[in-house]
């Protein structure tokens, strides 16, 4: 085309384009862009102006929070824990907070989303606090799971023989899968932020507990508010037992969902001749049983068999990551059947086949020689309570605070929970299903005393719905909208168990944090220490076994160092099987030693300076937190 014949062309377009108005086809919106300018619309049409406020108060009180971070001195911490540390801004910002989600929860009308915002927010700051303030991840145990994935990934294996994390290697090994697509070279950075993660991945599974327990929206909400505001456990660092509370809840919540009966027989023992000589506890019997109603939730055949066979999936996943969760989940199961509660008859049957297949067969290397143990401490109450209970109260005072605090707080979350059934009761509704799951783990207490930590694993089974029967002593309202008395009551209510959380949850911090001087020493070790070398710690609480797990053996020498047993301790450490040994001594380790035992019954510079009489012991590294004494044995066999 020559431009003679082009320029009236672009006349004639130029001239219709002025004449003809521009129209711009609309292209179509993606669903899910469809659905979130959907959800605008509607958030909008329900904006109100009273909103206002507890957004502001919202802001800025994360704000405070996030200038409030860079005050914590870990140095300064004391006995009574992070909360020595927390400047007065920390304290106006969770204050600022709890006054949001008071307004928010008790205004006209409840908006979800503004409500998610603030449990978000609530979990980062009682969660995530450490991740933040601590240079590097806190807490022994997490960092020896670590090492777990570091032994399954170097040798694509499990050996049940080095000890009890093998014998239950279902966490771990999900845990080696997820550091290889993240393609990372270890799982220690997944420490730090632990407790955040799982602390937000329970919030799904008991919102839909909640839900099926109830209607009312604020108690659903404020139940998931107490709940993050009395789980002081400590459970939820990088851990199977961490993952398998989340499986417990996910089980719970399908069986609440989409299992709950609708039809109750009536036990023949309730119209026995015995109890129609007491009509008024027959009356309550048979109201226990009858007057829970489920609301239908339409269920094919065929959803029922695929949630029935998710339960079983994640119960067997369950079985072979920790061996105490599956219980609690199978006793929560049998009570809710033999209530009538649910209806899946042959699920307990199954769980009970699984449990006792892998502990028979995949756990025979640990139930080996502790079998007859075990069943001699199954049913000793007493010897439970002692070890749950009597040998928890020592250690300095700072620390006896905690203790105190801590069993305060549990007590008290049980008793606000019978309150709360009670009330419900009286106001028409009898929350049983609730009732019973708070109280299924119990029977756990009989059967061992797992270190002394029973009782705390049984506080933390019963606790989602121990804080949902709670936060029914302030809901669901009988008239709505809710006055300025409810408001006052959240507001209050919370600002109590904020101040106890701190101490029950970060209590211990000051032996459960580590500096980056002490994983200096720990790498140090592992650096000059050869495989098969002996490492002495007088306590666990250190950030070690995180890498080459089996290539060392390890011994703890607290036990000698309370009996006054120096003779034990040094044919301990100049055990002729070994070359060389290691003795780390840690600031953590110091901590630990004076928060929980007499002062002065163990001393650090009292042991070193005993131990360096020995011309074959010498100190080998130290540190401003940590110090490493190297002991050769000339004598070892050869």
């Amino acid at each position: 085309m020559t431009d003679q014949t082009q320029k009236p062309l672009e006349s004639k377009l130029l001239a219709q384009t002025a004449s003809e108005p521009l129209r711009l086809k609309q292209l179509p919106l993606s669903r899910a862009s469809s659905k979130f300018l959907e959800w605008v619309n509607t958030w909008v049409k329900n904006w109100q102006p009273a909103q206002v406020l507890p957004i502001i108060l919202m802001i800025v009180g994360s704000a405070v929070w996030l200038f409030s971070l860079p005050q914590v001195n870990l140095d300064r911490m004391n006995d009574l824990g992070l909360v020595s540390t927390l400047p007065i801004t920390a304290w106006i910002a969770l204050g600022l907070l709890t006054i949001s989600f008071s307004l928010v929860l008790t205004a006209q009308k409840v908006n979800s989303v503004l409500i998610l915002f603030h449990m978000i927010i609530l979990v980062f700051m009682l969660y995530g606090i450490t991740a933040i303030v601590e240079t590097v991840p806190r807490f022994g145990p997490s960092w020896r799971h670590a090492g777990v994935i570091d032994y399954i990934l170097r040798n694509e294996n499990v050996n049940p023989r080095i000890d009890a994390y093998f014998n239950w290697p279902g966490f771990f090994i999900m845990g080696g899968l997820i550091t290889q697509i993240a393609g990372l070279d270890s799982a220690v950075y997944f420490l730090k932020w632990s407790p955040f993660f799982f602390q937000l991945l329970y919030m799904g599974p008991l919102w839909m507990i909640y839900n099926s327990l109830t209607r009312s929206r604020r108690l659903i909400w404020f139940g998931i508010w107490v709940f993050y505001l009395v789980n002081w456990v400590g459970q939820d660092y990088f851990s199977p037992q961490a993952m398998n509370f989340f499986y417990y809840l996910v089980i719970l919540a399908i069986l609440l969902r989409w299992f709950r009966s609708s039809e109750v027989t009536i036990p023949r023992l309730v119209n026995g001749k015995l109890l129609q000589q007491i009509p008024k506890i027959q009356g309550v019997i048979t109201q226990v049983f009858t007057s829970e109603k489920a609301p239908p939730v339409p269920t094919s055949l065929t959803q029922k068999a695929f949630f029935l066979l998710m339960m079983v999936v994640i119960y067997f996943v369950s079985v072979t990551s920790h061996q105490l969760t599956q219980f609690a989940i199978l006793f929560s199961v049998l009570l809710l059947l033999i209530f009538q509660r649910i209806t899946p008859k042959a699920l307990p049957i199954i769980m009970l086949v699984l449990s006792g297949m892998w502990i028979a067969y995949m756990a025979s290397a640990f139930m080996a020689g502790r079998l007859k143990g075990m069943l001699e401490a199954f049913g000793q109450l007493e010897t439970a309570l002692d070890a749950n209970l009597v040998n928890r109260m020592n250690g300095s005072p700072g620390h006896m605070v905690v203790t105190q605090l801590r069993l305060g707080l549990t007590l008290g979350v049980w008793l606000a929970a019978m309150l709360g059934f009670v009330r419900q009761w009286i106001r028409g509704t009898l929350e049983t299903s609730a009732a019973l799951l708070v109280a299924a783990p119990f029977p756990l207490l009989i059967m061992q005393t797992y270190g002394g930590e029973m009782l705390m694993r049984i506080y933390m089974f019963s606790l989602p719905l121990a804080a949902f029967l709670a936060a029914a002593l302030i809901f669901p309202i009988i008239k709505e909208p809710p006055s300025w008395r409810y408001t006052v009551a959240v507001g209050l209510a919370s600002a109590v168990l904020l101040g106890v959380f701190w101490f029950g949850r970060y209590g211990n911090e000051r032996m459960e944090y580590f500096t980056p001087a002490e994983v200096a020493a720990v790498e140090f070790t592992y650096q000059h220490a050869e495989p098969g070398s002996l490492i002495a710690t007088v306590t666990t609480n250190l950030p070690y076994k995180y890498i080459n797990y089996e290539k060392y053996k390890y011994v703890k020498l607290e036990k000698d160092l309370v009996l006054g047993d120096m003779v034990s301790l040094f044919t301990t450490l100049k055990n002729p099987k070994y070359d060389h040994a290691y003795l780390l001594l840690t600031r953590a380790q110091e901590a630990y030693v004076e928060m929980y035992y007499d002062p002065g019954l163990i001393d650090f510079e009292k042991l070193e300076n005993q131990l360096l009489f020995d011309p074959q012991i010498k100190v080998i590294y130290t540190n401003p937190d940590a110090k490493i004494l190297e002991i050769t044995n000339f004598e070892a066999a050869p």
